[in-house]
């Protein structure tokens, strides 16, 4: 029977038990494993596999599904490596930033709580190895009623009671880390939730002796620089190490249009491919998932309201340039080193802030460097079409 096309699922059980096409990640697993203490920010665009990649890792390091999960790994590329022996060996703690947002930080604030209390109920079970004082932290915290300093901590308390419960060291995987901070700078209160978010993962995730590895996955890295949290390291596109770790490779977007006969003929290459992870051709999983469902060559992610945010903020000059490099020049040009990407923000003042911002969401990609410069081009066919749209109504 034919696998279903996986339009929207982010699930990776799901994927893999609704006979779903998967496109194999778990390679990746190895490289992590060897990482250490050190935690890892993939930083991509949007739509380019973040969630179904963590996911993939809840599901294989978890202890707690290691009976209902042991078949789910058959046949992917990871059930035949020695590394296959850390399969549900851990307790794993997955948090989804993706709601904490809002017009104010009280808002935001309650929906970080709502994360937290769902978080505690799936793991009440701890509460066997806590002593009388510890409990009735866990319950506060549980029920809504703890103090914003528990709160801040509860993250780190979890880790150390599943690595007293278990006697294993911990996975804590952190989706959409970025967003409670985009929409902090967005309202007006980026300090406020900058202490909270921060504080409550560098409490986590620095200098943890519970944690066996961390993971982060966002659009934008916005906590570079901040000494709270200094033991993260960056992985862009721009990075040697897990070049091909998120989105589809050529090799993987070819294979996949071929099981629902497509070729990856030089239009599909030109409409979707083009974005230079070091050197390796990377496409959008998004864009080919929705051109396989389609079957029609257009944009399936461009932000409209973003970039025209975005381009309002640009002089004459720029988007003259960004006009030239829709026609195939590559003009832009930009020197990022030293770039505090936490105040990346900025590019709504910042003109070179905003090339920054355009080529971290994708919608440009890296031609090559030369002295120390960083040059751009527009990142392939379907993005061009857009811009051209965008630009041609301002």
């Amino acid at each position: 029977m034919e696998k279903k096309i996986p339009f929207g699922i982010t699930d990776f059980k799901e994927i893999i038990e609704g006979n779903y096409y998967y496109v194999d990640k778990t390679k990746a697993i190895e490289e992590l494993v060897d990482t250490g203490t050190y935690v890892p920010l993939f930083t991509r665009p949007r739509k380019f596999g973040k969630t179904v990649f963590l996911s993939m890792l809840d599901n294989f390091f978890n202890i707690e599904k290691k009976e209902v999960n042991k078949n789910l790994f058959d046949g992917l590329y990871i059930s035949k490596s020695e590394y296959f022996k850390c399969f549900g060996k851990y307790p794993v703690i997955k948090l989804d930033f993706k709601n904490i947002n809002g017009p104010t930080y009280k808002k935001a604030y309650k929906k970080y709580k709502e994360v937290i209390k769902e978080l505690y109920k799936s793991k009440e079970y701890v509460k066997e190895c806590l002593c009388y004082a510890e409990k009735i932290m866990y319950n506060e915290i549980m029920k809504g009623t703890a103090d914003r300093v528990k709160y801040e901590f509860s993250i780190e308390y979890l880790t150390n009671w599943l690595k007293r419960y278990y006697n294993e060291y911990v996975v804590v995987l952190i989706d959409e880390y970025d967003i409670p901070l985009r929409a902090g700078y967005k309202y007006g209160y980026y300090e406020k939730i900058r202490y909270l978010i921060v504080g409550a993962l560098s409490a986590a995730l620095k200098d943890s002796d519970s944690l066996k590895m961390g993971i982060m996955v966002g659009t934008f890295n916005v906590i570079r620089y901040m000494s709270d949290l200094n033991n993260y390291v960056e992985e862009t596109m721009l990075d040697n190490h897990f070049k091909d770790i998120l989105g589809f490779s050529e090799s993987e977007t070819k294979e996949m249009l071929k099981y629902y006969g497509i070729e990856i003929n030089k239009d599909v290459k030109g409409y979707y491919g083009a974005y230079n992870s070091n050197g390796v051709i990377i496409y959008n999983p998004w864009d080919i998932i929705n051109y396989i469902k389609n079957r029609k060559l257009k944009s399936y992610w461009f932000n409209y309201a973003g970039v025209k945010k975005l381009f309002k903020n640009m002089d004459k000059r720029d988007v003259n340039d960004i006009q030239k490099a829709i026609q195939g020049e590559k003009v832009i040009a930009l020197e990022m080193f030293g770039i505090s990407t936490h105040r990346c923000f900025e590019a709504y003042m910042n003109e070179y802030y905003v090339y920054y911002l355009l080529f971290v969401s994708g919608y440009l990609t890296l031609d090559r460097i030369k002295d120390r410069n960083y040059i751009f081009r527009v990142t392939n066919r379907a993005i061009k079409e857009e811009l051209i749209k965008l630009i041609n109504k301002m």
